[in-house]
């Protein structure tokens, strides 16, 4: 099996070893071949720095599966993204160490300063990641894709929602209907995400009994926040999944934002919004942008509530605390919205 470092390096046919930086940073020795020769991607690289990710996630995931489903994720997302306003890391390596520990080799990315100009292209950008299967607005210019070996042929999601990989967000359970059971868009959201946190909750707080109780009557009440809807004209966008501020950056002086660290899986583009006001937000200039490309629809702030929900839950989940105050405190205030 090898040293994570000799994975890596017989995945890109380096000779020489590779230079550690830092924690997590490593230099490609500048004598090494350009090209990839073994394993999964096969891919052409011009990066000269990697980023190698070790053994994250909690205990819910053995062996490699959280940094395969992390893997899939960032591939999906090149895929759909519009190069001229958004970049996503290029997935390079996953795979166990000789301890059977997972981890994941990516793109290194130079992070930057954020302006209010990034956050307005981070708007545009992800409108138009999450309008690729509307084909309404569809990416144009040159795509960060530099391949298509990803195994993804770029529609099979295109009527079912999730992901065919469970992972999570952040170190909590994000199941993804793997077996596409679900009918239709509210089906997933209930059982997929608000249903399983509550089942989560429930084993974590047993004597938490007003959570679960309101929790239930806004399970049954979903319809209400879809009705000026029709649920079947949803279509699966994909999802960054957990896009706060702390998951994007600048890295170039044209200031192109990249995102990484995602919980990918396919839904209402609507849901990536859910925690962009969270943890301060990504400001107007990021909204402005964003609506210029998919507009409102009716009932947008009652269903931001209820996502936005999904992560307090998911923070409740993880943290305990406060999470479970602010998280009951919403559940309620959705119920009263009209």
């Amino acid at each position: 099996m090898g040293s994570i470092e000799e994975q890596i390096q017989k995945h890109l046919n380096i000779h020489d070893r590779l230079k550690k930086i830092s924690s997590n940073c490593y230099q490609i020795p500048s004598s090494s071949s350009s090209t990839s020769s073994s394993s999964s991607t096969d891919n052409n690289y011009n990066y000269k720095k990697i980023f190698i990710k070790i053994g994250q996630g909690g205990s819910t995931f053995k062996g490699s599966s959280l940094h395969q489903y992390e893997y899939e994720g960032l591939a999906h997302l090149r895929k759909r993204c519009d190069g001229n306003f958004l970049y996503v890391p290029e997935p390079i390596l996953y795979g166990v160490n000789e301890k059977n520990i997972g981890y994941i080799c990516v793109e290194y990315m130079d992070i930057k300063h954020n302006t209010n100009k990034t956050a307005a292209k981070l708007g545009t950008g992800l409108a138009r990641m999450h309008a690729y299967n509307f084909k309404k607005e569809p990416p144009s210019g040159n795509s960060n894709n530099s391949n298509n070996n990803y195994n993804d042929d770029g529609n099979v999601y295109y009527n079912a929602y999730g992901f065919p990989i469970d992972g999570c967000c952040g170190a909590g359970r994000q199941l993804n209907d793997i077996n596409k059971i679900s009918q239709n868009w509210i089906e997933f959201w209930r059982d997929y995400r608000l249903g399983d946190q509550l089942a989560v909750i429930k084993e974590r707080f047993p004597t938490d009994n007003e959570i679960q109780q309101v929790g239930s009557e806004l399970m049954k009440r979903l319809p209400e926040l879809f009705s000026s809807m029709i649920i079947e004209d949803i279509v699966p966008s994909v999802l960054h999944g957990d896009l706060w501020s702390g998951n994007y950056g600048s890295i170039t002086d044209n200031d192109i934002p990249v995102i990484f660290d995602p919980a990918v899986y396919y839904g209402h583009h609507e849901a990536d919004l859910g925690i962009a006001k969270m943890f301060g937000g990504f400001g107007t200039s990021f909204w402005k942008a964003y609506h210029s490309v998919i507009p409102k629809e009716d009932g947008f702030e009652r269903r931001s509530m209820l996502y936005e929900l999904h992560h307090h839950l998911n923070h409740y989940q993880i943290f305990g605390g406060g999470y479970g105050v602010g998280a009951l405190r919403l559940m309620k205030d959705i119920l009263k919205k009209k």
